[in-house]
Order: structure tokens, then C-alpha cells, then sequence
């Protein structure tokens, strides 16, 4: 198996989790790490979606189905550890219909990181929003300044008893 990977050219291969068994023994690990194969196994179903859309490639449930078609190609794959986290950077991905980004959020403790998550995701839904709107209400109080500044110039124009 591991040589039919190595004749479709492929450089990286993403393994999705099996909750049933082992899905690629450590003597095919050893292989493929010598003919210069990255795997990047135990991924979760749910991120492995989110990977097939984000790179542009097929998942692929056997080895004759490996096809070059069906790959992702991408300039460069790393891997980096932040921490105790081992984090997966594509650059260059080609042959994509919209980008992605992964934004890294990190802190000293959890009630942190939870309010960091939560701030971001107002961010970007004030982002979106004004995206899909085009036109924006300020918050913090800015609206209610702005309408005092406005009556205390118009009381200022008032003159006589109307005031």
C-alpha cells in the first residue's frame, strides 16, 4: 500500500480517526516517513469537512480511488508546536473557490481564552454583518452622545420663550 501511495506523488496524507481500530499501523508510519510521505492521522470527522472544502480535494475511502484529480496541492505543508498543540499550516493551497484562514487564539487560563473566543466572534459577526448591510450602529453609547450633541446645538439656535 504504502508504495501505491509513494507512485501517485503524493507528499502528505490526512488520516481521518477510527473509533473501531488503528487506521494505519506504526510499521506504515515508519515507511512512509522514509520515502518522505507526511501523515497527519486522527483527524476528527468533523474537521476532516472542513478540510476537504478549505484545500479543494476529495476524500478518498480506498487506495485505487487515489487519483491525482482528487489531491490538493499547496506549496507548503509544516508543522508547528505551540505549546503542547501540534498545528498544521498550509501556504499556497491551489485550485481553491474561497480562502481560509485559522485564527489562533491562546491564553493563560480557560476564563480567558473563553472571553478572547467570544470577543472574536463578535468581531467577526460585526464584520459580517456590515458585509451583507453596508451601513453601521455604533454601540457603547455613541448614539445616545450623538443625539444629545445634536438637541444641545439646536437648543443653542432656539431663542426667546420657545426654549
Amino acid at each position: 500500500i504504502c508504495r501505491k501511495i509513494k507512485a501517485t506523488k503524493c507528499n502528505v496524507l490526512l488520516v481521518q480517526k477510527s473509533i473501531i481500530k488503528e487506521s494505519i499501523c506504526s510499521l506504515a508510519l515508519q515507511i512512509l516517513a522514509e520515502m518522505q510521505i507526511m501523515v497527519i492521522k486522527d483527524i476528527e470527522r468533523d474537521d476532516l469537512e472542513f478540510i476537504v472544502n478549505s484545500l479543494n480535494c476529495v476524500p478518498i475511502a480506498d487506495i485505487e480511488s487515489m487519483k491525482h484529480e482528487n489531491f490538493a496541492f499547496a506549496d507548503c505543508v509544516e508543522e508547528r508546536l505551540y505549546g503542547q498543540e501540534k498545528i498544521i499550516i498550509f501556504k499556497g493551497v491551489k485550485n481553491v473557490s474561497c480562502k481560509t484562514a485559522t485564527v489562533v487564539i491562546r491564553s493563560s487560563n480557560t476564563l480567558l481564552l473563553k472571553e478572547a473566543e467570544r470577543s472574536f466572534y463578535d468581531a467577526l459577526c460585526v464584520i459580517r454583518s456590515i458585509i451583507r448591510r453596508r451601513y453601521l450602529v455604533a454601540g457603547g453609547g455613541s448614539s445616545g452622545i450623538e443625539i444629545n450633541f445634536n438637541l444641545r446645538q439646536f437648543f443653542k439656535s432656539i431663542t426667546g420663550g420657545d426654549c
